[in-house]
């Protein structure tokens, strides 16, 4: 009886074999468990870093558009009635070239040259010329006029940098031949406002609610505090809780600028100083907004991503290779463009 019961009692164990095989089995699946989640997360990541920059991005936009739709016309004499600034500060070029970003590029973005195949078989791929038509200019303008309705206010939208809205306009060490030798100083063609990247802020000043016969005077008390933020950013005060003069608006930009137009046959476009037409009562009829920024994620790959393979570079390289990486990037640079037609309300984007 005894050995009965001792018999019946054995019990099945598992191997050494099935449970190896039982613990890759898991861990496989862990790994590909892993996988998933991590791409779903990037995902995630991606969509809610574009989500944000549409967003930030239009706000930016519908406020700009608003101001504009407001401009007023003969409030100040012969002051234009919507004027086209100068760079801050200008070094190593000549004085009168202190207009220069108002009318010209100061950077452009184009697709890299990867992707593009010929159809024709006697021609090598690396000979394929790439698409002109794909080029994107980029424009740093800096842009002020008078807002009317019950309160009038003096507006001023301005590209600058991220951490002060200063930018100093310079010639470009890796641009081209030389147009002039001055003083033996090598004067080329384009200059440059930021040497070491392309990105920037969009920043704004609002004067306080002003009556429409002293609104001009706003003009000379907003050039009083940019001469006070200067001195200060001499002084070693770069921080954005010093700066008077103007707020940030968005940041990650690349690309700001404004055209006008006194008629839809004339086409919209920018204007120095000496050749601005909208003085006196001369109306503003269209007014043409455009405005690029990076997404959240790209704009932190490429100002601290980069760190690390552009030490050492001179900075001008560091700028060209950060415009390289947001072209290799285009799907996540947004770009906004807006038509405000002054005299029939509201904008076409």
């Amino acid at each position: 009886m005894t050995s009965g019961l001792r018999s019946g009692g054995r019990k099945r164990a598992f191997t050494m074999v099935e449970l190896m095989g039982a613990t890759t089995i898991a861990i496989f699946l862990i790994i590909i468990l892993y996988n998933l989640f991590d791409k779903v997360q990037s995902v995630f990541v991606v969509g809610q870093s574009r989500a944000l920059a549409m967003e930030d991005g239009r706000i930016a936009m519908d406020l700009v558009a608003e101001d504009f739709s407001l401009l007023e016309s003969g409030v100040g004499g012969e002051r234009p009635n919507v004027l086209w600034h100068e760079a801050d500060r200008v070094l190593g070029v000549p004085s009168n070239w202190k207009f220069y970003m108002i009318t010209n590029r100061v950077g452009q973005l184009a697709p890299p040259f990867v992707g593009f195949q010929s159809t024709n078989n006697s021609i090598a791929p690396s000979t394929v010329p790439r698409p002109t038509d794909v080029k994107f200019n980029l424009y740093h303008h800096d842009c002020s006029f008078f807002r009317g309705g019950d309160y009038w206010k003096y507006i001023r939208y301005k590209f600058g940098g991220r951490e002060n809205y200063f930018t100093q306009l310079r010639a470009d060490p890796a641009a081209g031949m030389p147009v002039s030798v001055t003083n033996n100083v090598i004067i080329r063609n384009p200059v440059i406002d930021r040497v070491d990247s392309p990105v920037g802020a969009l920043w704004v000043y609002y004067s306080p609610d002003t009556v429409k016969g002293r609104v001009v005077n706003e003009e000379m008390r907003h050039n009083q505090l940019i001469r006070l933020d200067l001195q200060n950013l001499n002084q070693g005060g770069t921080g954005l809780d010093e700066l008077s003069a103007y707020e940030k608006l968005i940041d990650g930009v690349i690309h700001f600028r404004v055209r006008a137009s006194r008629s839809e046959a004339l086409g919209v476009r920018e204007y120095v100083p000496s050749e601005n037409p909208f003085s006196g009562f001369e109306d503003v009829r269209y007014v043409e907004v455009e405005l690029a920024i990076l997404d959240r994620k790209l704009l932190k790959e490429v100002e601290e991503g980069m760190e690390q393979q552009l030490e050492g570079l001179p900075a001008v390289q560091k700028r060209l290779r950060r415009l390289e990486r947001i072209a290799e990037n285009l799907d996540r640079v947004y770009f906004f463009k807006k038509l405000i037609n002054l005299q029939g309300g509201g904008g076409n984007e």
